[in-house]
């Protein structure tokens, strides 16, 4: 009688309530999704306008470098000498910096490879040391490079090595003030090349 109304209304009632949470859990659902989707596009919008940009910027990057080479091969004079290396160094790791951005859609497609080779890392870690040494003296910092052995045969992939030191270097100068020292050791620990960059600036938490 009037309970069984009640019994039947209360489950009426949850019917109801399930079915309408259920309905809104999915149009939740598919509003996530959507929003999901439109981000995706988004992303590859962008994607596509960095890497149109990298095209754009590497040809005359690359335009840059050969008559730099020229005027390094006639220059005589010493100090114009140095700077004009200095100039062919950075403006390679300028064009670098761009190919980073072509890599990373290479990555993204599923198409970046290792590119191993067999050879000696020293002279790498020397170069890129070397191509921040004019940024060191105007900002006051102290940049050493201290290989403990000289030579250091083994296999490595120079294009992403030479990122991958630029981008420890550039972030231990953001973080050192002037008067701060930069130190770039390479040795040889159970069988393995220990690269260390230490600096004396602000530091990283532990975590």
């Amino acid at each position: 009688s009037f309970i069984y109304l009640v019994v039947i209304a209360c489950l009426l009632w949850i019917l109801f309530r399930y079915y309408r949470n259920k309905r809104a859990y999915k149009m939740k659902l598919q509003q996530l999704e959507l929003q999901q989707e439109q981000e995706k596009q988004l992303n590859e919008i962008k994607l596509r306008f960095f890497t149109n940009i990298s095209h754009d910027l590497r040809t005359p990057l690359s335009l840059i470098v050969g008559p730099v080479e020229d005027l390094e091969a006639r220059t005589k004079d010493p100090t114009s000498k140095s700077m004009l290396d200095m100039i062919h160094r950075n403006a390679d790791l300028l064009l670098s910096l761009v190919n980073q951005i072509l890599d990373f859609r290479r990555l993204e497609l599923g198409n970046e490879r290792m590119n191993l080779t067999d050879g000696n890392i020293v002279p790498i870690i020397s170069v890129v040391c070397e191509s921040f040494k004019l940024k060191a003296k105007k900002e006051g910092i102290n940049l050493t490079f201290l290989p403990m052995v000289e030579d250091v045969e083994m296999q490595f992939d120079k294009d992403k090595m030479t990122k991958v030191m630029m981008n420890l270097l550039s972030n231990a100068f953001k973080f050192s003030r002037i008067g701060g020292c930069i130190t770039v050791s390479i040795d040889v620990k159970d069988q393995n090349a220990l690269i260390q960059v230490a600096d004396t600036g602000i530091g990283i938490p532990d975590d």
